[in-house]
């Protein structure tokens, strides 16, 4: 397999990964960027709002119940974080890979098909619906307990902090997984390229 034809196996992957939350009529109207910052925003704020509340500070403390109605409204926003920073790690990436491919006067070396399996091993994994459940129950339940006033998880706080705690961790190592592996493959295809 050529150089060239590593280079478009690659581009054309990357263009027909859809994340599961991504929305064209989003990207259109309010610009992906937006969304995504938006998102961190409200990440964070569940982040802060769960924590303090756990810590029984005035005035978050006991006050999980009417935070349901936040969990709920925003918990949408929670479940863009990832979709959203990988659909920006990739399309940047897929912009480096056309510059090789437009600066590279040959690229008819060839190169082992492997050379997209890491990625493509990466992007189909299933872990990231795995991952969005607890988001999703957190979300139901917070709804459930604002609209009946329900008391019967006094440590909800608690819970909502150490699940977006895992979910932010998870994408920040997912994302530098994916930012490790296109790193890797462009100084592979720069070296190869420079040794025509």
């Amino acid at each position: 397999m050529t150089i060239q034809n590593v280079l478009e196996r690659r581009i054309n992957f990357i263009e027909k990964d859809k994340s599961i939350y991504f929305s064209q009529a989003e990207k259109q109207k309010f610009g992906v960027r937006f969304i995504y910052y938006i998102s961190i925003f409200f990440l964070i704020s569940g982040l802060l709002f769960s924590l303090l509340s756990s810590m029984n500070i005035d005035p978050f403390s006991q006050k999980w119940i009417k935070s349901g109605l936040f969990y709920c409204s925003t918990g949408i926003f929670y479940l863009k974080v990832y979709g959203y920073s990988k659909y920006l790690t990739l399309k940047k990436h897929q912009y480096s890979l056309r510059q090789i491919m437009k600066e590279s006067s040959s690229l008819e070396k060839n190169l082992p098909k492997s050379l997209n399996k890491e990625l493509e091993s990466e992007l189909n994994s299933k872990l990231s619906m795995i991952i969005n459940t607890p988001l999703i129950a957190i979300c139901i339940l917070g709804g459930i307990s604002f609209m009946w006033e329900f008391n019967f998880w006094i440590h909800f706080d608690l819970v909502v902090f150490l699940i977006l705690s895992l979910y932010t961790l998870f994408c920040f190592h997912k994302i530098q997984r994916i930012k490790q592996i296109n790193l890797t493959f462009i100084n592979k295809i720069k070296l190869n390229t420079q040794q025509l």
